[in-house]
């Protein structure tokens, strides 16, 4: 199976889809990767700064050797918070790279989002209003429970349009059905009462 997952390709089976993150990113990455059915291969590290920060330099390198090696990147991941130092990623310089190039920029905030309620901190988060999509997750500097973890879209008719998976047994709905457009179905975010 291991062998499967590492070396899995798209349908068409002559490109090779990939996904560019921090050296310092969250091993969630894998797993997403792996979730997504395009193995762990298809993750491509990106080298940190001496301050565990995404290197803007390493990245539109590595973009450019994949798209000359046959590759496809196609979303790049910026750490707001990296687990180990809080580091937090050049969101601002990676979001103009990733236009760049056309490839989907997440920012996984769920250790930092917090910052955005700080008047003092919040412009370390400059850039993420650029975002596709956000990991945010209370749980961290907020003190709320585990179940609170969640993905903001920037664009959400694309949960619409790219993410929907119609239910056969659902009526004729005028309201997006969460259990059509998420991971875990019809769960919600305990969070939000």
């Amino acid at each position: 199976m291991e062998v499967l997952i590492k070396q899995s390709k798209n349908c068409k089976g002559d490109i090779q889809w990939v996904i560019l993150v921090p050296e310092a990113s969250h091993t969630s990455r894998h797993k997403a990767a792996m979730l997504l059915g395009l193995g762990t291969s298809s993750v491509i590290s990106v080298k940190s700064n001496r301050n565990s920060q995404m290197d803007i330099s390493d990245l539109e390198k590595k973009i450019i050797k994949l798209f000359e090696d046959g590759k496809k990147p196609f979303a790049v991941v910026a750490t707001a918070g990296t687990t180990v130092t809080g580091s937090i990623d050049p969101i601002l310089s990676i979001a103009e790279t990733a236009k760049k190039y056309g490839l989907w920029l997440h920012v996984d905030d769920a250790y930092g989002g917090a910052l955005i309620f700080s008047e003092k901190y919040r412009q370390l988060l400059s850039g993420i209003e650029r975002a596709d999509s956000i990991t945010f997750n209370p749980q961290k500097w907020m003190y709320v429970a585990k179940t609170c973890a969640m993905v903001l879209f920037k664009n959400r008719e694309l949960l619409e349009t790219d993410f929907r998976i119609s239910a056969p047994y659902m009526n004729d709905i005028n309201f997006t059905n969460l259990g059509e457009v998420s991971v875990q179905g019809t769960r919600h975010a305990d969070i939000l009462k």
